[in-house]
């Protein structure tokens, strides 16, 4: 049963709290709705303030960008389990990536990363008492919904490489994922594709709005051959 008593003191005390002009600001169990609900009553002040723009100075567009970054964050929060929520009902990876505005790639990565954090955070709970996060044999049960599931890193074909032998000592792709700021990440992939054969990247904002994420995959020339 829903404990209205407690839910309106926290809506109150939510909507009494002056001002917010940083995600910062707002507490961490605020739902969505709520936020939603706040920045639309700044929008609306804004929108009606712009003949007087000193009426009110920047209290609301600041809300409006605070709050909207906070929304941002918090839905990022949940891209990983709807992701394994679409899976485990059936969507098709393609699906998944047209929902996200991606590609598959990309969309098989984002449920990664969450399968890797929830273990994590089923690792650092205490052994004792309820364990939030994914067991071992959870987090491989995730894992196994990405085909052809490999380690970051390894060498695998996808559908933005050409496809070349695997043959022992021929060249091989390497997917990539590079994070970090923008420009130098946008200037290090322009300096493999320039240098190597390359497919075309994807790019992604980082979680928490600072920096890029690139994705591509490099074909790198075989080695000698070893001695024998």
């Amino acid at each position: 049963m829903t404990d209205h008593a407690s839910t309106d003191t926290a809506y109150a005390m939510w909507t009494s709290l002056q001002p917010i002009t940083r995600p910062g600001d707002v507490p961490i169990t605020t739902p969505i709705a709520w936020m939603e609900n706040r920045r639309a009553d700044h929008s609306l002040a804004l929108l009606l303030s712009r003949h007087d723009p000193d009426r009110h100075g920047p209290t609301d567009a600041l809300a409006c960008l605070a709050l909207g970054e906070a929304i941002r964050a918090e839905l990022g929060h949940y891209r990983g389990s709807l992701v394994h929520d679409a899976r485990l009902r059936g969507a098709s990876w393609q699906q998944i990536a047209d929902a996200l505005d991606t590609d598959i790639p990309a969309a098989q990565q984002l449920l990664r990363d969450w399968a890797d954090g929830q273990h994590r955070l089923y690792q650092a709970e205490p052994l004792s008492g309820h364990r939030l996060g994914l067991t071992a044999a959870g987090h491989q049960a995730v894992l196994d919904l990405i085909p052809d599931h490999c380690p970051r890193m390894e060498h695998t074909v996808n559908s933005r490489t050409p496809a070349v032998s695997s043959a022992s000592g021929s060249a091989q792709p390497v997917d990539v994922r590079l994070m970090g700021d923008d420009r130098a990440v946008r200037a290090l992939v322009a300096a493999l594709q320039q240098s190597a054969a390359c497919g075309p990247a994807t790019y992604k904002p980082m979680r928490d709005g600072n920096g890029t994420r690139a994705y591509l995959s490099v074909v790198v020339p075989a080695g000698p051959a070893p001695a024998t």
